[in-house]
């Protein structure tokens, strides 16, 4: 059977399972946790998709990655049902699967906002790029903002498959580019 199908049905799954139950961001919270840990753990996945490791110490691998805090029940539940239908190595994108769908019923946008460095300036354009998002689309966005030094000023601002380039270094790269191109010579 294809992963992406799959995948895309016991995510499905388990997005039913939260919304019956209202537990939707406290097992995404835990999802991302262990999503995080399969893909940067290799050992924990080896260990999770031998079959001579039995079922209830695969789940205190779940457990111990979660520590301090308990499984999220709808979280253990749809956990044992994944390991009781061997589907274990499916895991990371089931988890992807669910995270997409998590979005999209919520109505939230992913994305990643690049700045030279973190500090008010860039709180205040996350704020701004929130608030055109939600103007525009009427959707929620929800940005990872991480520091690139090589910006050397500006923004990069990442949305789904949309880019806009607000860096310096683009901009200079820009004008460079017309320089050349009304030289007539490389530089």
């Amino acid at each position: 059977m294809n992963t992406g199908i799959i995948a895309q049905r016991y995510a499905e799954a388990l997005l039913k399972l939260v919304l019956e139950n209202g537990s939707g961001a406290r097992v995404l919270a835990q999802e991302k946790i262990l999503s995080k840990s399969l893909r940067c753990v290799p050992q924990m996945r080896r260990a999770l998709e031998d079959y001579a490791v039995l079922d209830s110490q695969k789940m205190s691998v779940f457990a111990s990655a979660l520590s301090p805090k308990p499984i999220e029940p709808d979280l253990e539940k749809f956990l044992k049902l994944v390991l009781r239908k061997e589907r274990v190595e499916y895991l990371i994108y089931i988890f992807s699967s669910f995270e997409n769908q998590w979005y999209s019923h919520n109505r939230i946008l992913r994305g990643t906002l690049l700045v030279p460095e973190i500090n008010s300036g860039a709180e205040e354009l996350e704020k701004q790029a929130k608030d055109i998002i939600l103007s525009h689309t009427g959707k929620k966005l929800e940005l990872d903002v991480v520091a690139k030094p090589d910006l050397i000023g500006g923004f990069i601002l990442e949305v789904g498959d949309r880019l806009l380039d607000g860096s310096v270094k683009r901009q200079l790269d820009i004008i460079r580019r017309q320089f050349v191109v009304r030289n007539r010579r490389i530089v």
